[in-house]
Parts: C-alpha cells; sequence; structure tokens
C-alpha cells in the first residue's frame, strides 16, 4: 500500500511541474497592487508622484527593495505622463506591471518552443499580438540560428490579446549567380521569406520551420511532456553566497528568480522552461567580497536528473554533480487537509526564490478535502505554510502560518475550535 501510495504522490508531483502558471498569483498581486497605488494620486498632483506611488507599490509587491524593473517601470510611467497625460498613464500602468513580471519571473510566463531546422538560414520567429508594435520574439536579437531551437515567452502569449498566429521571417540572401542574366531572379532571391501558422497554443506546441521540394514550410506540432525541467543546486559554503546559473543558448541564462545570490549553507532549484533538453553546462559564481568572484563551471548536467553542488577543501572552491535519488521526490510534498465544515483554504508554503508553492488550479481546498502542495522547489529541510481561510461575507479572510514543516514528513490541517481558527501538523504516518 505505501508503495502505491507513493506512486500516486510521484504521478501528482509530475503533472505539477508541468505549470509555468506558479508565477500567476504573485503578478495579479503585483498589478493590482500598482494600478490601486496610480489611481490614488490627484489629479492636481505632478507625474513625479505618479512615478514614486509605482515604484513604491512595485517593491512592495515584489517584496525587493529598490528593485531596478520597478525603478525603470516608474521612470517610463513618469515620462509618459508628461506627454500623454495622466488619464493615459493610469491605463497604462496595468501593462508595465506585466512587463516586470516578466522580467522579475522570467521562467514562469506562458511559451511556445520554436525550432530552426534549416540548414543555412535564421529565422525570427514572432508570436502575433493584438496591440501594434507589441508582439513576441525571441529575447536576445530576435534572430534564430540554423539548425537550433529557441524560446517565445511573455505573459502577452494568454487572454485575448494573442489569437495563436505565430510569423516567421527566413533570412535569406542574394543568389549572386543569377547575376548579370537575370537580374529580376537575383531581385527575388535577396527578398526574406514570410510564413504563418494559426491556432498555436502557449504551453502546449512546438513550432517549426523546415525545407522541402524546393519550398520553405512551417507546422506545429505537441510539444513532448517534459518532467525535469529543473536542476537541484546546493551552497555547501560557509560563508559566502553563490549565483547558479544554466547557460542557456538564444536565451538569457536560467538563475534564481530575484536576486539570484544563493546564501551559504542552503538548498534551491534551478527551473525553467528552457531546460528541455538532455544536457547542460552550470556554472557557480561564488561571491568573495572586496575579493574578485570565483566561478566554477560544470558539463553535462541532466534537469531532473543531477543536483549540483559547490564546496569547499584543500584551500579550494570545487563544484559537483550528484544523481538524483528517489527519495529527493518522495521529500518534495506537504499534504494539507481542510478540517472545517463551511469554508475553504488556500494553503501556501512560503519559498525564498520564486513564487509560493500552491495547491494546483484555483488553489482553494473544500471544506473536507485533502491534497498536496508539491514542486521540486520544496528542496529545503523545513518551511512555513500559511493557510487563508475564505471567510463568507467577511471583508478579510483569516489567515493562519505554521513553521518548521518537513516535506515528506509532516502534513498541516486547518480546523475550528472554542471559537478560533487553528492550524497544526501531524507527521506522516
Amino acid at each position: 500500500m505505501q508503495k502505491i501510495i507513493r506512486l500516486l504522490i510521484i504521478g501528482v508531483m509530475m503533472i505539477s511541474l508541468q505549470s509555468t502558471a506558479m508565477a500567476g498569483r504573485e503578478c495579479d498581486i503585483l498589478e493590482k497592487a500598482v494600478v490601486k497605488a496610480v489611481k490614488k494620486i490627484e489629479v492636481k498632483a505632478g507625474c513625479g508622484a505618479i512615478g514614486l506611488a509605482f515604484d513604491t507599490a512595485c517593491s512592495a509587491a515584489t517584496a525587493i527593495e529598490g528593485a531596478p524593473e520597478c525603478t525603470l517601470g516608474a521612470a517610463i510611467l513618469g515620462a509618459n505622463c508628461k506627454f500623454f497625460g495622466k488619464k493615459y498613464v493610469q491605463n497604462e500602468a496595468k501593462d508595465i506591471a506585466r512587463d516586470i513580471c516578466d522580467y522579475i519571473y522570467p521562467d514562469t510566463d506562458p511559451y511556445i518552443i520554436i525550432e530552426n531546422h534549416l540548414k543555412n538560414h535564421k529565422v525570427d520567429f514572432q508570436a502575433v499580438i493584438a496591440k501594434a508594435g507589441d508582439d513576441v520574439h525571441m529575447r536576445g536579437n530576435d534572430w534564430l540560428d540554423p539548425e537550433n531551437t529557441g524560446v517565445l515567452a511573455s505573459h502577452k502569449l494568454t487572454g485575448e490579446n494573442f489569437h495563436g498566429t505565430i510569423k516567421a521571417r527566413i533570412k535569406r540572401g542574394c543568389d549572386e549567380s543569377l547575376l548579370p542574366l537575370h537580374p529580376h531572379k537575383y531581385h527575388e532571391s535577396c527578398k526574406d521569406r514570410h510564413l504563418v501558422i494559426d491556432d498555436v497554443k502557449a504551453n502546449k506546441h512546438v513550432v517549426y520551420i523546415y525545407h522541402k521540394d524546393g519550398k520553405y514550410h512551417i507546422r506545429k506540432k505537441t510539444m513532448d511532456k517534459s518532467y525535469g525541467t529543473f536542476i537541484p543546486i546546493e551552497n555547501h559554503l560557509k560563508k559566502h553566497k553563490i549565483d547558479f546559473s544554466v547557460v542557456i543558448n538564444n536565451s538569457p541564462d536560467v538563475h534564481l528568480p530575484g536576486e539570484n545570490w544563493l546564501k551559504a549553507g542552503r538548498k534551491a532549484t534551478l527551473y525553467s522552461y528552457k531546460l528541455y533538453d538532455d544536457n547542460y553546462t552550470v556554472k557557480a559564481r561564488i561571491k568573495l567580497g572586496l575579493k574578485e568572484d570565483i566561478v566554477k563551471t560544470i558539463h553535462n548536467i541532466n534537469p531532473g536528473q543531477d543536483k549540483v553542488y559547490v564546496y569547499y577543501k584543500d584551500g579550494h572552491y570545487h563544484i559537483k554533480k550528484k544523481h538524483i535519488t528517489k527519495e529527493f521526490y518522495y521529500n518534495r510534498m506537504i499534504p494539507v487537509e481542510n478540517h472545517l465544515k463551511k469554508h475553504k483554504v488556500d494553503f501556501r508554503v512560503v519559498v525564498d526564490h520564486g513564487p509560493d508553492v500552491h495547491l494546483i488550479g484555483d488553489n482553494w481546498l473544500k471544506h473536507g478535502g485533502k491534497s498536496l502542495l508539491v514542486s521540486h522547489r520544496l528542496y529545503r529541510d523545513n518551511y512555513t505554510v500559511k493557510a487563508r481561510v475564505e471567510i463568507d461575507g467577511a471583508k478579510i479572510d483569516k489567515h493562519l502560518s505554521i513553521g518548521s514543516v518537513k516535506p515528506g514528513q509532516h502534513k498541516v490541517y486547518v480546523y475550528y475550535k472554542d471559537g478560533q481558527y487553528h492550524i497544526g501538523k501531524n507527521t506522516i504516518n
């Protein structure tokens, strides 16, 4: 029976690893906070006050004091305020907040994998967005090299703005052999080729370009499910922080969300939809204070199979990898139970790097229900679990919290007794 239960736990976990909406809640909070702050500014107040309100609300919502993304967003908002007026920027604050979320939680955006199967030509893929000039291209210089794979990723790939159309522009060189006898054909050979495909869905389809029978073609296929798009990382040093990163072609490298740095003695996971390949190079930048940072590199790391750790021995810093055991998967979950008779509960695990771990779906566990908080990011020895009880008709929900909860060892439950709501934990049998 215990083996069957564990297999079920792993099955549920595998499904949860496919979710790229884990930052959706945090992005919604950010969006609402800045819009509310900007709308509170009186009409008589200047554009500088609007920018300051945006920056303050943004930093508070992201829990990153003085976040450069927030400051930049505020500057853009202030400049547009002076040019277009206060009424315009009240509507624009929402869009800027979503753009900021793209950078703070870049690897949780909706995405579309793109493949260039051509041998000689680069391709600029773009997801068509309703707002003119807002199309989503590959991050970087837009162009995907021959026989390479890339990613289109943005919050814009969901909702009404994106209708599933992908355009591809193939970069063609001029065929010099056509000159001077065929000037018209020469001119045509210099033109880029444009292809279009519709009904493409984010988080589901791969779009690819190939050449066959003298023509260029664009097609889509259903993305293979990959359950290993993460790499556990461990900092075994006693004093120094480490910025671990996975080296990615045609896109920014994968770091920890937020400030990137993993503190001494801590564990975390690097996770991204970009980690869909068989092996990667991982770099570890060790922060040595006034001295120059040291960078250690390790190759052939398999997502979902290998973990990477840095340690100090015999006067040197070392980086190593180790195979993930089955116990790693068993200990990535916390069972939760709602013992209330009427109210729903939103359980969540507080995570330092990246969005908190909620239940899959709409987050809420119905009264009398049982479920699992599960994620590869639950990699530390213990966590704080919070529970938000939805009180019907009340302006403020009830918030509860419990610490030192160990994944794979404790379950958490909410109950009502003596006129009060309580949160408790028990050891898993």
